[in-house]
Order: C-alpha cells, then sequence, then structure tokens
C-alpha cells in the first residue's frame, strides 16, 4: 500500500512519467495474455440532455484505461461533468457527460 501511495503521489507531482508506466504495464500485461482485445465501442448523444452530451465508452479493462480517456477528453479540451465507471468482468463500461463546448 505504501509503494501504491508513493507512485500515485509521485505521478501527480509529475515525478513519475505516467505514459512511461503505464506503457511497461501494457506491454508486459500483452506479452503474458496472448489474446487480443476486442475493439473499443464509443457513443457519443447530445439528444438526450439540453445541456450536456453523453458519451459511452465500452472496451477491454485494462490498466490505464480511465486515464487515456481522461487524457483524450483533456486533449480535446473537453469539461467532463459526471463520471460513471463500471467493470464487468474484463469489460469497461464507462459513461460521461460533457456540457457544450462554445462555438460548437
Amino acid at each position: 500500500m505504501e509503494r501504491f501511495k508513493g507512485t500515485v503521489h509521485d505521478a501527480l507531482s509529475g515525478k513519475q512519467d505516467m505514459y512511461r508506466i503505464l506503457r511497461e504495464r501494457l506491454l508486459t500485461e500483452k506479452e503474458g495474455s496472448g489474446k487480443r482485445a476486442q475493439a473499443p465501442q464509443i457513443q457519443f448523444d447530445d439528444t438526450c440532455s439540453a445541456h450536456s452530451t453523453l458519451i459511452e465508452v465500452i472496451a477491454a479493462d485494462q490498466p490505464g484505461l480511465l486515464y487515456r480517456i481522461s487524457a483524450s477528453f483533456s486533449q480535446q479540451n473537453c469539461n467532463i461533468d459526471i463520471a460513471l465507471i463500471d467493470t464487468e468482468g474484463q469489460t469497461a463500461i464507462d459513461v460521461f457527460t460533457s456540457p457544450p463546448q462554445a462555438g460548437n
């Protein structure tokens, strides 16, 4: 637990490179699993709410998945109001809501 806390602290403070850590961990897992992951499914729904877009992501669960999803949102300057994170077996089912961006 102490090692985990230290890793989280170092990642948040910028002392650890999260991309490198996740890349190494994913590489190790892929080499050990020998199976191919299912393609992620992403659905957008901007009709269910007048003030936000619903984004549903269904993908094979793996270390760093939520980090990569949130980094993608951040790169697109997308704010997330609500995140519902769930895992069923080896499948991640994550739902996010995002307010409309100015000019879109």
